[in-house]
């Protein structure tokens, strides 16, 4: 038995599947443990914006924008004047 790929569980999450492929995709889903369980361990579309950085994430990210002098290459803004 052939196993959905990524491209199609998350596009059953977020209801992009045409009719006849949502079908398809609910049938294997019953039919494969597999898949059920690839497809439990997937977000659902809003809950990736609830998930907050740990504490080395934010340490790193402190830093990386502290050692910038500039957020973005400020040489082209030198030719608007």
């Amino acid at each position: 038995m052939k196993h959905l790929s990524d491209e199609q569980l998350g596009a059953r999450l977020d209801g992009e599947l045409p009719a006849k492929s949502a079908a398809a995709v609910e049938s294997h889903l019953a039919a494969c443990a597999a898949c059920r369980a690839a497809q439990a361990e997937r977000p659902v579309r809003g809950e990736a914006r609830d998930v907050q950085p740990g504490p080395g994430e934010l340490r790193r990210d402190a830093a990386l924008i502290q050692s910038r002098k500039t957020p973005f290459p400020v040489v082209w803004v030198s030719k608007l004047r």
